[in-house]
């Protein structure tokens, strides 16, 4: 498959493509996609090794449409043959400003700094910290009541559904790449009180009077 079966999809034409189950990918810088995105679409930022997490999370022969800056879908799309998808089938033509346009609900994300969350956390019963780096990270340092989901165990669903639309949910991890494809999968899934920790684990490890509970030895 090439650009030639790369078809650029109006507003109904996307919408309709999302409604039969095709995944729509959004590549948009993490600042300019924390603000608005379409509920639904995964948002994946614009590094190169986020095509890593994607094959983890993703199988090969799903249908996947493009949101993208005007004039990035084919570089997109290319990526995204290169890592060995092999159906991606269109984009949003106009990209998000088209959806924009037409007058169409958009979502967003809520980003907390480390010491807001340690404000909230004695306070909350329904808050959840969900940390998404990997076993062996997460062994070398955590917060007491973290869980730890790895980001590529998203790939089988029922990890989501395990948690419940009233709970608080802050996620943490050493990218903010994974935060914002977890942060957006969860919203995909009809959980809504989301939030992602600022400067992630680098951040809570340096925030004072963190305690930290190391389950293994750290590396010298």
């Amino acid at each position: 498959m090439g650009t030639s079966d790369f078809t650029a999809l109006d507003v109904a034409s996307f919408k309709e493509a999302m409604s039969r189950g095709a995944l729509a990918l959004d590549n948009r810088s993490a600042v300019v996609t924390i603000d608005g995105f379409i509920p639904g679409t995964i948002t994946i930022g614009n590094e190169t090794s986020v095509m890593v997490i994607l094959k983890e999370l993703f199988p090969n022969n799903q249908e996947i449409i493009l949101i993208a800056a005007p004039g990035n879908e084919i570089d997109f799309q290319t990526r995204l043959l290169k890592a060995g998808f092999k159906n991606v089938t269109g984009y949003l033509s106009g990209g998000y400003t088209s959806w924009l346009d037409a007058g169409l609900s958009t979502d967003m994300l809520i980003s907390v700094d480390p010491d807001e969350l340690m404000m909230d956390l004695p306070f909350d019963p329904k808050l959840t910290m969900v940390d998404l780096r990997s076993e062996f990270e997460f062994g070398q340092g955590h917060l007491k009541a973290a869980i730890n989901l790895p980001i590529v165990d998203l790939a089988d669903i029922a990890e989501i559904a395990n948690y419940d639309d009233d709970q608080n949910i802050y996620l943490i991890s050493s990218e903010i790449s994974d935060c914002i494809i977890a942060a957006t999968m969860f919203k995909k899934f009809g959980l809504h009180n989301i939030r992602f920790v600022n400067g992630g684990w680098q951040a809570i490890e340096k925030t004072p009077a963190v305690k930290i509970i190391r389950d293994t030895p750290t590396l010298n």
